[in-house]
Order: structure tokens, then C-alpha cells, then sequence
């Protein structure tokens, strides 16, 4: 939505509509109540869609969502990771199960 123009009179707020913004809406101006309707126009080249920013409940969900895609994420990392030090742990003790094996069978050669 465009910055609103604060004029001298605290009361009135004017927005700027161009060509561009308007062709996209069916627009009514009613002079007596000092209102502008606007209706999405069918006919425009492209979509377009009115939403009602007073509703805190699409920014809520997509916080929401935001919110569950980084946990999911790091549950990812997560456990990527632990399953990576669990295999680094069993390949040090498979290491150091074989050199062990194999200082024992050396010092029994030698003891021999």
C-alpha cells in the first residue's frame, strides 16, 4: 500500500493512487461521504487480491509456519549430526579395539 501524504488537517489522510495501481480495481467515488470504493477488476491483465490488514491472523501464521519450518530444520541438523559422532564413536572403538588386538597378539609373540 502506498505512504500515506499527512496533510495540515491531522484528520485527512490522501494516498496517491496512479494508473498503473487503479487499473487493477473497479473504482467508485462518492463526493458526498468523501469516500473512494474500490472492487478487484475480473478483467485485469493480472491477479490481484484484497486482504484486510486489521487481521493479525495471516501474520500469525505465517509465524507460525516460519516457527515450525526452522524447528524442523534443526531437528534435521540435529540429528544429522548426532548420527554422524555415533558413527565416528563406534569407528574409534572398532580402532581401538584392533590395535589392541594387535599389541596384544604382538607382545604374545614376543613373550613367546
Amino acid at each position: 500500500m502506498p505512504n500515506p501524504a499527512k496533510t495540515k488537517d491531522s484528520d485527512f489522510t490522501m494516498f496517491l493512487l496512479g494508473d498503473v495501481f487503479l487499473r487493477q480495481f473497479y473504482s467508485e467515488y462518492d463526493f458526498e461521504d468523501q469516500s473512494v470504493k474500490l472492487a478487484v477488476n475480473v478483467h485485469a491483465q493480472s491477479y490481484v487480491s484484497i486482504t484486510d490488514r486489521e487481521s493479525p491472523l495471516p501474520l500469525f501464521l505465517y509465524a507460525a509456519g516460519a516457527t515450525v519450518f526452522i524447528c524442523l530444520i534443526a531437528y534435521v541438523i540435529i540429528t544429522i549430526r548426532i548420527k554422524n559422532q555415533m558413527k565416528l564413536k563406534k569407528q574409534l572403538l572398532t580402532n581401538e579395539k584392533e590395535s589392541f588386538m594387535d599389541t596384544e597378539s604382538s607382545s604374545q609373540n614376543t613373550a613367546r
